[in-house]
């Protein structure tokens, strides 16, 4: 009797311990379109600056980069 109960409880644990890992996962996968929509809602900027002995060309990206 004692060995089954045992084991039942360590399964109890171990599938509770997937219903939470789960439900990480999940809210993880709701936040990274929404953080990925944020760096998308900013504009392709390029810039033409006047240099000594030329121009240059700054271009930025939607990511900041």
């Amino acid at each position: 009797g004692g060995n089954i109960s045992t084991f039942y409880l360590a399964e109890t644990i171990a599938a509770r311990e997937d219903a939470v890992m789960l439900r990480l996962i999940f809210l993880a996968l709701l936040l990274v379109p929404s953080t990925m929509l944020r760096a998308q809602s900013r504009n392709l900027e390029i810039y033409w600056v006047d240099v000594e002995g030329g121009a240059a060309t700054l271009i930025l990206s939607p990511s900041g980069e």
